[in-house]
């Protein structure tokens, strides 16, 4: 049976009467500290893991006609957030050893259509990363990683969702950092980070002090632009 102590009550408390609920102070704290935990530049809160995976898809610019390599091992979500950005997910089998992409197979699945490879690292194992970092180089394809599973796993001495041009991780209840609902996305690109911190936001260019004056009694009267640059 899950202990819930007197701080984290408190901590619900606090941010309750905040008034900030999501995209706040706190919001940013957990940003940071994934940031520093995972070893990477950016990292980006969302409401789920397909949400993260997602806007992943988005911010890569992969689209209508283009082709994402996933395992047919995982949960759906990985294929339906492909299918989400318009893209076609291309289910390859996974190899036993790791239960990852199997990157032979992965070759052989590659077309002209093929834009990207999407491993997911299952129960928190990491998937063969060395072959298909070196496939996908050589074949010029992106590589995300599905680390929804795989929060401070490691591969040669290096974080798992810092391999790929971004890392897509769910802390929902049943993961192995459990915070009931709700999603990261960690990035060294500057770029990226950007796209996806306005896909999150109705296209909006945010950032927290761009509501230094919030008040939850008077919402509408903080200097935020309602300017939308991008879908969201």
């Amino acid at each position: 049976e899950l202990e819930v102590t007197d701080s984290d009550v408190g901590s619900v408390l606090e941010c309750l009467r905040s008034g900030w609920l999501t995209m706040g102070p706190r919001t940013q704290a957990l940003e940071e500290a994934i940031a520093e935990m995972v070893g990477t530049e950016h990292a980006i809160v969302v409401s789920s893991g397909t949400a993260a995976l997602h806007l992943a898809c988005r911010s890569l610019g992969l689209g209508e006609g283009d082709k994402v390599i996933v395992p047919a091992f995982t949960f759906v979500a990985t294929g339906l957030a492909v299918l989400h950005a318009g893209a076609v997910p291309v289910f390859v089998d996974i190899e036993p050893k790791t239960w990852g992409l199997d990157p032979d197979l992965v070759e052989r699945a590659i077309t002209p259509a093929t834009k990207a490879v999407m491993p997911v690292h299952m129960h928190g194992t990491p998937c063969e990363l060395d072959a298909l970092l070196e496939l996908c180089e050589d074949r010029k394809l992106i590589l995300i990683e599905d680390a929804a599973q795989a929060h401070g796993a490691t591969h040669r001495g290096r974080k798992i969702g810092t391999f790929g041009q971004l890392g897509c991780f769910s802390v929902q209840s049943s993961k192995s950092m459990p915070a009931g609902e709700g999603g990261l996305v960690v990035t060294d690109s500057e770029d990226l980070w950007a796209k996806c911190n306005r896909a999150r936001m109705f296209g909006e260019n945010f950032r927290l002090e761009d509501e230094a004056s919030y008040r939850i009694e008077r919402a509408l009267d903080g200097s935020r632009a309602y300017d939308s640059l991008s879908m969201g």
